[in-house]
């Protein structure tokens, strides 16, 4: 090979060389750029995915919590259930059975009959003072004409009866079933039968004064129950045997410890 050829053989490789080289550069700085790149990119890419963790992990968490909470309502349903035979779950969903409450307090409608007159002779105890004594007053038990007055002294004459005796109470005539009316504060002492005077009430004023009604009927009080004045105790029934004479009358006795007073020195 001559100079001349080898020459152009040289500068050939020597352009190869330079061509090849320029692509190996090329080449390598694309290389270069993309690593720099993947590099900027992982630089930043972990707090991203650090971030992304983070949520993933609260989203778990909040899961989980939510996962207990229904775990736990449940077993509170269960304890419910447990406790009341129902469960409060199942009754705020279907609502198809009543809920459970604590027993109420009775009231005054279902009070009995014996509570409630207990109840009434309670408030009636403070209401009433017994106070009666010499130089106090009542009022009349039922308005009508005397019949028969207060006699102690000396006998009185008894029509039905035909004889004569002391007479310790006066007899206001009166029709049958008037309402015969407390004279006075009293507690009823006692409520019987005689057979002269039929049904009785017995009435304690206080301080050793008592009042009896006799030929009653319908009594409408009790034993140990306080009435003020002007109460009404009962009605006046029709006379017994031993005023069939006389006709309907309400017997009125007082007494002082146990003798007889005059009435018609209290009545006003």
């Amino acid at each position: 090979m001559n100079h001349k050829k080898w020459k152009n053989v040289l500068k050939n490789k020597v352009f190869l060389t330079t061509v090849l080289s320029c692509l190996i550069l090329v080449t390598v700085a694309a290389a270069a750029m993309v690593y720099v790149n993947g590099r900027k990119n992982t630089n930043e890419n972990p707090v991203a995915d650090l971030n992304q963790t983070e949520e993933e992990t609260s989203e778990e968490e909040n899961k989980e919590a939510g996962v207990q909470e229904a775990e736990g309502e449940t077993a509170a349903t269960e304890d419910t259930s447990d406790d009341y035979g129902v469960g409060e779950g199942v009754l705020a969903e279907n609502e198809t059975e009543p809920a459970i409450s604590a027993p109420e307090e009775p009231t005054a409608e279902e009070t009995s009959p014996e509570e409630a007159a207990g109840e009434a002779d309670s408030s009636n105890v403070t209401a009433v003072n017994l106070t009666f004594a010499e130089g106090s007053t009542m009022q009349w038990p039922i308005q009508g004409n005397v019949l028969m007055d207060f006699s102690m002294d000396h006998t009185v004459y008894y029509a039905t009866l035909d004889q004569y005796k002391v007479s310790p109470a006066v007899l206001l005539q009166g029709e049958p079933g008037t309402l015969v009316l407390a004279p006075a504060n009293a507690q009823v002492a006692s409520v019987g039968e005689d057979e002269e005077i039929g049904t009785f009430v017995t009435l304690d004023l206080g301080n050793g004064y008592q009042a009896k009604l006799g030929n009653l009927t319908d009594v409408a009080v009790a034993e140990g129950q306080y009435v003020e004045a002007g109460t009404a105790i009962a009605n006046l029934a029709e006379p017994t045997k031993y005023y069939t004479v006389e006709g309907p009358n309400l017997y009125f006795e007082v007494t002082s410890g146990e003798t007889p007073v005059d009435p018609f020195l209290y009545l006003q």
